[in-house]
């Protein structure tokens, strides 16, 4: 069996002084109401959160997954 993985990878300068190095990225999964594992993307500032949960977050759904 042969199995072909694909990654696009580019970068755009962004202006404002963005240092990308000061970020975390994670994927975490979520189950829903009926049990199917409903993907989240967490962004956070590497020195700026607190994960023991007294940080306040900003939950945006887009309207995929039946979101309403």
């Amino acid at each position: 069996m042969i199995i072909t993985c694909y990654f696009v990878h580019y970068c755009t300068k962004v202006l404002g002084g963005f240092d990308a190095s000061e970020y975390f990225t994670e994927r975490k999964w979520a189950p829903a109401s009926d049990g199917t594992q409903v993907p989240m993307s967490i962004v956070y500032r590497k020195n700026l959160v607190n994960l023991d949960g007294s940080d306040p977050l900003l939950l945006y759904g887009y309207g995929s997954y039946e979101v309403i």
